[in-house]
């Protein structure tokens, strides 16, 4: 298998956003995989090509 693998997230987050979530979800996510990218706070694109 060739190519890329990339992983397209959407987050149902709460009405009362905390400002901090955003940033802890980032975070959380670099755990799998560095590249990370927050396209608006309730969605995120990781790149898991091995």
């Amino acid at each position: 298998m060739s190519g890329r693998c990339i992983l397209h997230l959407r987050f149902i987050l709460p009405a009362d956003l905390d400002p901090e979530l955003p940033e802890r979800l980032r975070r959380l996510l670099e755990d799998f995989t560095p590249r990370v990218q927050l396209i608006e706070p309730d969605m995120a694109v990781l790149d898991l090509t091995v």
